[in-house]
């Protein structure tokens, strides 16, 4: 499987110091799909078009070279969205809002539905996703987090109402991480941050390397290959192999819902 994401942020940050646990994996077991470009864009208004899913559209109409790309991992110069959407035959391309907006539909348009319709006349065949982004931690300082009186739940809650309605917008399915982490957090006690468990926060934002990402991670295999995610016999080497598999478990559960 091809895919692109059109700045996913979680992706270009998680994938520092791990390309190399590929070789480790058993290929002909392994189903395996490439992230191969990502964009990071810093716009004027710092709003939608910073995380490339909706730039402003005189710079897209204008198919400035712009943006950074990347392959596997790294840097490879500036591409304008044209140049890139057309590199490859995507299967998938997915969409998000950066994180401190996501709580905000209104910072999501109209960018999103003119990127969207950009996209779509170039890719008309790719399957379209939303990436749902997760609240941040609660000792994370934040003047979004604040907002929500320091409650993950409430931000997430704010988030997931925003990006349903982005779902609805483009008439695309959810990749619910956000949804899925915030269930974790509620449910498994070994993560209850609140009273003294773990984060699956790195640094109250993004997710950790080794339980918050490896979550995301599912999440992401589960709804593009709609496989059982507690036949996954991946475990990071810093993992704990009893909260692995409960995690499998428990995300299994979760997307079953």
């Amino acid at each position: 499987m091809m895919a692109t994401a059109l700045a996913v942020a979680f992706v270009v940050y998680s994938c520092k110091g791990k390309l190399g646990e590929a070789e480790v994996l058993d290929l002909k077991e392994t189903p395996v799909q490439i992230v191969n470009d990502m964009f990071i864009v810093q716009s004027e208004n710092s709003r939608m078009q910073m995380r490339a899913e909706a730039p402003l559209m005189e710079k897209y109409e204008n198919d400035e070279a712009a943006y950074d790309l990347e392959v596997n991992g790294v840097k490879q110069g500036k591409i304008s969205i044209s140049k890139a959407l057309e590199m490859e035959d995507w299967d998938v391309i997915t969409f998000q809002q950066a994180s401190y907006l996501s709580v905000d539909y209104e910072s999501y348009q109209p960018y999103l539905n003119n990127l969207f319709n950009e996209v779509k006349k170039v890719c008309g065949s790719t399957k379209f996703y939303i990436h749902e982004t997760w609240s941040y931690e609660r000792d994370k300082k934040s003047a979004v987090l604040e907002k929500y009186n320091n409650s993950p739940n409430e931000m997430h809650r704010a988030l997931k109402s925003a990006y349903k309605m982005a779902a609805e917008a483009i008439n695309a399915p959810i990749i619910p991480v956000g949804d899925v982490i915030q269930h974790l957090r509620d449910t498994v006690l070994e993560f209850d941050y609140k009273n003294g468990g773990l984060s699956f926060n790195s640094d109250g934002m993004h997710l950790s390397q080794t339980y918050g990402r490896y979550v995301a991670a599912l999440v992401w295999y589960g709804m593009l290959y709609q496989k059982d995610l507690r036949e996954v016999s991946f475990i990071p080497p810093e993992a704990d192999e009893k909260l692995i598999n409960m995690l499998k478990n428990s995300v299994y559960e979760a997307l079953k819902k």
